[in-house]
């Protein structure tokens, strides 16, 4: 490969060649100079220089589509604008683009990323397989969490819910005792050792929870200073 057709600096070339050697024993595409000047421009960190987590994030789709990439424009729907695959993010297991950009759904993108991260970190209780981006989008309008993310200890608890109080939970409602909205039974904390249901809906006992254990923190603070 002619490297200095691009009008590469030496520094640049040196760092081309090393980035091709190592794709090369991956046994992936060689990239060429004009679009490593693209990658230069499009994959830079806050410090301009090239930064390879975005470059191995992308790289993925820089292998689907090629330096299409650098031109296409993905339409979010949500504002239902045309933007850059830069505003996007990626999904490597199912080679697809986000359909919302980072700026509409930010609690979308990281919540989606932060369950998988458990997931493969083993911090859920069971063994869970890896759900796709639309699954979690369904999980999430039922068992979403006080973020408004879906939260696979919720959906855990529900699926018990449902064996000891059988499939009523999931269309009968109540009243929340805190706030007084109306809510199915699900969205309600059980007790499965005296098997009852709570009066707060989970939002409102978290928050009660918070304010107990910050009120006990806060005691014990003005005990220490002689309050």
């Amino acid at each position: 490969m002619k490297y200095k057709s691009a009008s590469l600096s030496d520094e640049e070339t040196k760092r081309l060649k090393i980035l091709n050697r190592v794709r090369e024993e991956k046994g992936l595409p060689e990239i060429g100079p004009e679009d490593y000047k693209l990658i230069l421009k499009l994959f830079r960190n806050k410090n301009g220089d090239l930064s390879g987590v975005l470059l191995r994030v992308y790289g993925a789709a820089y292998k689907k589509y090629g330096k299409r990439l650098f031109t296409m424009r993905f339409l979010c729907k949500v504002c239902g604008l045309k933007k850059g695959f830069r505003a996007f993010k990626y999904i490597k297991e199912e080679e697809i683009f986000f359909d919302t950009c980072r700026n509409c759904n930010i609690a979308q993108h990281s919540g989606f990323y932060y369950v998988d991260r458990r997931r493969k970190k083993k911090l859920l209780s069971k063994p869970a397989p890896r759900i796709s981006f639309k699954q979690y989008r369904k999980n999430k309008i039922k068992y979403k969490d006080s973020a408004d993310r879906f939260h696979p200890r919720l959906k855990t608890a529900v699926q018990k819910m449902i064996k000891v109080f059988g499939r009523k939970i999931l269309k009968k409602e109540k009243h929340c005792k805190t706030c007084g909205d109306s809510f199915p039974l699900y969205r309600f904390p059980a007790n499965f050792h005296s098997v009852y249901i709570g009066n707060r809906c989970r939002r409102c006992e978290s928050i009660r929870i918070a304010n107990y254990i910050q009120g006990r923190l806060d005691r014990r603070r003005n005990s220490k200073n002689g309050k």
